[in-house]
């Protein structure tokens, strides 16, 4: 007989088997255990990773707002009229001001140069002319565009160390006479902004010419150096991270950067590879102590309770045939501890069958209550459009547009992908394409998703209207929609307007469809509208903000909704 024959037919104590199963459970044990050590150690690296770009953000933001404010406090100065009186000195003392809050200098200087105003020199100085390329390329930069700028890395022309400026133009007469600026060493930002960072890591601020601005570790050393190559060829978006970049040291690390949409400069923090790598390493060692422990313990555990698993095994065997039944599976304490761990999970099976048989029964009731508050809601709307109704063609018409309405603005989202059609989408949806008596036109706008249906709402029963008393009701009316944006205000202005040959008479009490288009307009898109009757032309207007207390209405197309 063949040694293959002989294991098949052998009959082997259960020690013996479980110590066979000990080592064949061995393996698989030991795959387990590396793949969870592996995906331990890869949810700690995206861990770190996530922290860093999350530092990496909030680092930038806080760039951003400082740097706003240095904007508003230079632009207020800006105003002061001692400026076009030429009394510099109190303009020097009005500065001093900005400068006890942030900023180490401020300078004030014309088209070629030329300080007039430099808060680090005695008032009785003689000021010097800039000739730095970096700053001076700035203030073109504000003399050109009108607009606030940021400097990169230059050397100041009076104190001769390096500086960043954030300058505002001041403007007289529709003229940019000066750019008004504050100076900040580089020292400054690092306190402000690359303080309180995990231990190992190293910060940065580079310019738009990957100059470094500040440093966490070794600023003094590294400012004004350009960073490695492999670090500026990865700064290709307003903000990410990469593997495989070098410290100015030459230090392997991991990448965040945050772009400043301000100034154009990046923030980093780079943490060191092997930082990354030490939850790896520490469960390499945890990993293999613990397996050979397992081991022993498992063949300890299998000639230990060897000889009587097998009545274990038997009343697990009888409490798993109960499992689905009436009651609860009534469970025999055995003296293996995983034996009774079994019998209590199929306890709490049969008892988790029983619970989602319960949650479906009550699944299937809040179903049922959904549908007849729909089919109520449906049946008001019906119920309404029957009480106006003049004629069961008038009813027939009337909420066959209203729930067709819906079935057009549903099809708009849809081709939208459920996300932000146009305004003129809609437009079209309803009042369909443009003719000789119906026109429409408009800037380019985006609807929130919520809202498409209340807008397919005003113009269907706005058309209504139109066909049943208005502009279309005769064979030479006119219908014109008009949408635009009042950016000033933050409004849409949206006007319909109609023209017949017969006089329209002021209207009296409101129908239901004017009701709707009101209800619309003021609780839906919290906005106000009006109608206006001047003879023979009826006049709908209304204001809708682009964002209210019921959140974003639209946008233009150039934005993303928030």
């Amino acid at each position: 007989m063949s040694v293959r024959a002989k294991l098949r037919f052998s009959r082997l104590s259960i020690i013996q088997h479980l110590v066979i199963l000990s080592l064949v459970v061995l393996l698989p044990q030991v795959l387990l255990g590396a793949s969870v050590a592996w995906r331990y150690s890869k949810d700690q690296r995206e861990a770190l990773e996530q922290q860093a770009q999350n530092i990496a953000r909030n680092r930038g933001a806080t760039l951003d707002r400082e740097i706003e404010g240095m904007i508003g406090a230079l632009q207020a100065l800006a105003t002061s009229p001692l400026i076009v009186s030429g009394d510099f000195a109190g303009l020097r003392e009005q500065a001093g001001q900005i400068l006890r809050f942030r900023g180490s200098a401020v300078a004030m200087r014309d088209a070629t140069g030329q300080q007039w105003v430099n808060t680090l020199l005695p008032i009785d100085q003689k000021l010097p002319r800039s000739v730095d390329p970096d700053l001076l390329a700035a203030d073109r930069q504000i003399f050109e565009t009108r607009l606030p700028a940021v400097s990169d890395l230059y050397i100041g022309a009076v104190a001769k160390r390096p500086f960043v400026m954030v300058g505002v133009p001041v403007i007289r007469d529709d003229k940019v006479l000066y750019v008004l600026n504050i100076g900040i060493e580089p020292i400054e930002w690092g306190r402000a902004l690359l303080r309180d960072i995990p231990d190992g890591w190293t910060a940065s601020i580079v310019d738009r010419k990957h100059k470094v601005i500040t440093r966490s570790r070794d600023a003094e050393r590294f400012i004004g150096q350009v960073g490695t190559e492999s670090f500026r060829s990865r700064l290709t978006k307003d903000s990410g991270s990469f593997h495989g970049g070098h410290t100015l040291e030459g230090q392997p690390v991991f990448v965040a950067y945050q772009r400043s949409q301000l100034a154009g400069w990046y923030i980093s923090f780079a943490i060191p590879e092997n930082v990354m790598s030490e939850p790896l390493h520490d469960l390499r060692w945890m990993f293999i102590i613990s397996g050979g422990t397992g081991l022993i313990l498992s063949i300890a555990a299998a000639v230990l309770y060897g000889r009587i698993i097998g009545n274990g095994l038997g009343a697990l065997a009888r409490s798993a045939r109960r499992v689905g039944q009436d009651d609860f599976v009534q469970v025999h304490h055995t003296t293996v501890a995983e034996m009774d761990d079994v019998g209590r999970i199929l306890a709490q099976a049969d008892a988790e069958l029983k619970r989602k048989d319960q949650h479906q029964r009550t699944l299937l009731a809040e179903l049922d209550h959904r549908v007849k508050n729909t089919l109520a809601i449906i049946q008001s709307l019906v119920t309404q459009s029957l009480r106006s109704a003049k004629s069961p063609e008038h009813f027939r018409d009337a909420i066959t547009g209203r729930v067709m309405a819906l079935a057009r603005s549903h099809e708009v989202l849809s081709a939208a992908n459920w996300e932000s059609p146009q305004l003129v989408d809609v437009v079209r949806a309803v009042l369909g394409r443009e003719t000789a008596r119906m026109c429409y036109k408009g800037s380019a706008i985006r609807l929130s998703p919520r809202v498409v249906v209340a807008f397919a709402q005003i113009f269907q029963e706005l058309l209504s209207n139109a066909e049943s008393h208005g502009g279309l009701s005769e064979e030479v009316g006119l219908v014109s929609v008009i949408w635009s944006l009042d950016d000033q205000r933050r409004t849409l202005l949206l006007k319909w307007e109609e023209s017949s040959i017969s006089p329209r008479p002021s209207q009296g009490k409101e129908g239901l469809g004017s009701a709707i288009v009101r209800i619309c307009v003021e609780r839906q898109l919290g906005g106000s509208c009006r109608f206006t009757f001047l003879g023979t032309v009826m006049r709908f207007e209304a204001e809708i903000p682009l964002q209210s207390d019921l959140g974003v209405i639209a946008t233009p197309v150039e934005k993303d909704l928030s």
